[in-house]
């Protein structure tokens, strides 16, 4: 019995893993998009680039935008205020199985230009 207990386990475990640690997919028809106004724009996790939309509850982000392509101070003052369109991978993780933290930025507008893209 400790056996299958043991045995079971260790799926599980092996399981739980791959799914957390599963990378991202970054395809177009993985992604949901939403429009609103930048209200907060800081730096998060590892050179991060964190955005936050009026309306909306969780936090975007761009990943090592901090380090790729962005600076900053520049981010914040050419985009707080205005309205952007945000393009984000719909991704599940176990270790976020109600979808309520971060999400990753695949694409970033304001009006009809594409300032950030991953496509």
């Amino acid at each position: 019995m400790k056996k299958i207990i043991l045995i079971f386990s260790l799926v599980f475990v092996t399981l739980f893993f791959s799914l957390a640690l599963r990378p991202i997919s970054v395809d177009r028809n993985n992604c949901k998009t939403i429009t609103g106004t930048v209200t907060e724009v800081t730096e998060g996790g590892v050179k991060d680039l964190v955005i936050k939309l009026s309306g909306q509850d969780r936090i975007l982000y761009i990943n090592r935008g901090l380090e790729k392509k962005f600076n900053l101070p520049e981010f914040k003052d050419e985009f707080i205020g205005k309205e952007v369109t945000v393009s984000f991978a719909d991704h599940w993780t176990p270790l976020d199985p109600f979808s309520k933290g971060g999400r990753h930025i695949t694409e970033l507008t304001i009006g009809q230009e594409v300032v950030y893209s991953e496509f």
